[in-house]
């Protein structure tokens, strides 16, 4: 039978069955080892996503402004309105630039 158990990490109450704690992800050992992992696992936490918080706000900040820009070009097309601001093409090109730096830099920072 189960029990809950304080994690060691962020003292949320975990069950002793669990591998690792749902709240922050800390792994527990059992029997020697930690349970479902490589049995040579040092009980090091390993960061698989590396990429950092700002380049996330900036690529949807980015896929934000191309969304809007199109919109708006497509009512001001159906419109038919001449004049038209042509901002919104230029938004829309400027982001699409936006996101491709956006993704070069998050390869370029973590290969």
């Amino acid at each position: 039978m189960a029990t809950l158990i304080a994690c060691p990490a962020c003292n949320a109450s975990v069950s002793n069955a669990a591998p690792t704690c749902p709240k922050c992800g800390h792994p527990f050992v059992q029997s020697g080892f930690t349970h479902g992992l490589n049995p040579r696992h040092t009980g090091q936490v390993v960061t698989i996503e590396k990429t950092g918080k700002g380049l996330k706000l900036a690529g949807v900040l980015g896929a934000l402004v191309l969304i809007v820009s199109v919109v708006m070009v497509i009512v001001g097309l159906q419109e038919g309105s001449k004049d038209f601001p042509a901002i919104w093409i230029v938004l829309g090109v400027l982001s699409l630039i936006w996101l491709l730096i956006v993704r070069v830099l998050t390869w370029w920072k973590h290969g």
